[in-house]
């Protein structure tokens, strides 16, 4: 099962990263404060994302009109926010599958042959589980999201 939700997590990034570049929306670079503050931040729902990146689309149109800068579309707030927590998601699956192959060859070794795996995941699997089914559902409403802005602002 860790394998089958890190196969997924690859999916919605690749599905994420094509939103971005089908739009012309910038994808920010890993040392982004923005991805830091995100993760810092440690959202365990996709409700938690979805209060950062209005927050974040808030301070960034609050402090547009004295810089030269463009502000972030709601969308790309959101698509580049989500792609932050599945580099985090995948990163820990990552470690789960090395922790598990680790305990599955101890066993082996002591054992001289495969145990069974036990079905239950640990919490951080669980939350990451949840954070990867909640970060599909908002999936659809980042597509609403990005036509309300764009018809928002006459942009077609």
């Amino acid at each position: 099962m860790t394998s089958v939700a890190r196969a997924s997590l690859e999916e919605l990034r690749l599905d994420y990263e094509d939103f971005l570049r089908q739009r012309r929306l910038p994808q920010w670079p890993r040392q982004d404060p923005r991805r830091a503050a995100l993760i810092a931040r440690r959202p365990a729902t996709a409700e938690d994302v979805a209060t950062w990146a209005k927050e974040m689309r808030q301070r960034e149109t609050q402090s547009a009109p004295s810089t030269q800068s463009t502000p972030s579309t709601y969308a790309e707030i959101a698509a580049n926010g989500v792609l932050a927590l599945i580099t985090v998601a995948s990163s820990l699956l990552d470690r789960q599958l090395g922790s598990l192959e680790k305990a599955f060859r101890n066993r082996r070794r002591l054992h001289g042959e495969a145990l069974p795996c036990a079905n239950s995941q640990p919490p951080k699997c669980q939350v990451t589980a949840r954070l990867a089914a909640g970060l599909k559902y908002r999936h659809e409403q980042l597509l609403f999201a990005y036509e309300h802005d764009n018809l928002s602002t006459g942009i077609a």
